[in-house]
């Protein structure tokens, strides 16, 4: 939003002066206000780069350890080339001194809001740095210590250390891959690796999650009935390859997109299979339903009002 601001800053311009408000046109106009505008669209730039590298499904602890690390050393190097008045590193702000240098007071506002900045991220990550040498070893296993693991583990640590095959496997192999290959050949250091790969790093896995489940309890949801489709083909509902498959694929695209459709086409679908296990879940079904009745529990019976492919009202009984 803000560099779509600063990008139509002389329209806005022109519109705030239409408008006849010279006081919030003088304001907005001002090189002052223009110098900070351009500076905070660059710094939240940056911030919204560092929350897209913390977001995706592929992506542990480490590496956001490490994106956050990264941003905090890029604080310092900002602050010290703006203390030498040096705005290289903000392309918007180094663009409008093309042709003179920062303002004292300007430079002093942006370094305070740098450190205020880097204040922030320690206050939330106060332990950043200790948390890297623990981790060394899952990391890399190869290049570190038997010294920068735990006692426990460091005599299984040197056997995975020095074990060849297992170190050209590592090049070829990302680090959750790698770690549970050998998880039954070193459980112990292998065991420690995995609990801090598993880690949530972030909240993006449970919003994209609740975005999922929102999507579902909508209108769209009222689609995704294969029942529909059966009695339009007039074919036996174990036919999964033409009918079951096309309708969930339909489904699919209601909630999702295409690609994903795509994916339900390797599914191995077989018609025998699909009659088999429904005749397997009937039967199972009846003697349940014998033994309840036999037994005098009480239970629930859900009645499913439906038709056949014949158009024949039938009842299936749900437990």
């Amino acid at each position: 939003m803000l560099e779509r601001l600063y990008e139509l800053r002389e329209e806005v311009i022109i519109f705030l002066d239409s408008q006849q408000k010279a006081a919030l046109h003088d304001k907005f106009k001002s090189d002052s206000f223009q110098i900070i505008l351009a500076y905070l669209v660059d710094i939240f730039e940056s911030l919204n780069a560092v929350n897209l590298k913390l977001q995706g499904k592929n992506i542990h602890i480490i590496s956001h350890h490490d994106t956050i690390r990264t941003f905090m050393a890029k604080l310092d190097l900002w602050k010290g080339r703006i203390q030498q008045g040096n705005a290289a590193s903000f392309r918007n702000l180094d663009s409008g001194f093309a042709h003179g240098n920062l303002d004292p007071e300007l430079k002093i506002l942006i370094i305070t809001h740098l450190s205020s900045l880097k204040a922030e991220f320690t206050k939330y990550f106060p332990d950043i740095d200790d948390m890297r040498e623990s981790w060394k070893f899952i990391r890399n296993p190869f290049q570190c210590e038997f010294a920068n693991v735990a006692e426990e583990i460091q005599e299984e640590f040197l056997e995975l250390k020095f074990n060849s095959t297992a170190k050209d496997e590592f090049n070829d192999l990302d680090l959750e891959t790698f770690w549970i290959k050998y998880h039954s050949v070193y459980p112990l250091i292998s065991h420690q690796a995995l609990r801090v790969l598993t880690m949530f790093g972030s909240t993006y896995l449970c919003e994209t999650a609740f975005s999922t489940l929102t999507a579902i309890k909508t209108k769209y949801r009222n689609r995704l009935d294969v029942e529909d489709d059966l009695p339009k083909e007039k074919l036996p509902h174990t036919l999964a390859e033409k009918v079951i498959l096309p309708s969930c694929s339909d489904n699919v695209c209601s909630m999702f997109e295409g690609k994903s459709a795509e994916k339900l086409t390797v599914v191995p679908v077989s018609d025998n299979a699909i009659s088999r296990r429904i005749c397997e879940i009937s039967e199972h079904l009846e003697e349940m339903l014998i033994v309840r009745l036999q037994s005098g529990i009480d239970f629930v019976i859900q009645l499913h009002e439906s038709t056949d492919i014949a158009n024949c009202a039938t009842q299936p009984v749900m437990k």
